[in-house]
């Protein structure tokens, strides 16, 4: 069985071992097409792997940032958490100070009555003593 090139019908005239040439040089340039066509398709393949691996890596990377921003965010919520506790036991801390400081203005504020009651009383006894001194030079 010979392979027989498409023309064959055209190159009837030409004698048989033309004919054996011409199907071998087609055969040669159908593997030669095939080879390329492979090449081709080798290449693709290694540029889709190429593709595939930066992907992969590049999800990997995202998903180690994910995880960072997790712990960040962790991080930041434990502090918050912190602060507002610092904050509660900072506020409880002046709350209790400033009553403190209310009542001992309060209590201060009865010493000053007192005081004050005790100076009228003085003042009271300063005039007697003054009238008493003055009815006694006389």
């Amino acid at each position: 069985m010979f392979l027989l090139p498409v023309d064959w019908s055209e190159r009837r005239a030409h004698p048989f071992d033309e004919a054996i040439r011409s199907s071998y040089a087609n055969l040669l340039g159908l593997g030669c097409d095939i080879t390329i066509l492979s090449e081709g398709l080798v290449g693709f393949n290694l540029a889709k792997l190429s593709l595939e691996e930066e992907l992969d890596q590049a999800f990997e990377a995202c998903m180690r940032a994910l995880e960072e921003v997790k712990q960040v965010a962790k991080k930041v919520r434990w502090a918050a958490k912190e602060v507002k506790k610092v904050a509660k036991e900072e506020a409880f801390r002046a709350k209790v100070e400033v009553r403190a400081k209310l009542e001992k203005v309060g209590a201060l504020e009865g010493l000053v009555t007192i005081e004050h009651g005790a100076i009228e009383v003085l003042h009271q006894k300063v005039a007697e003593l003054e009238e008493a001194l003055e009815l006694g030079r006389q």
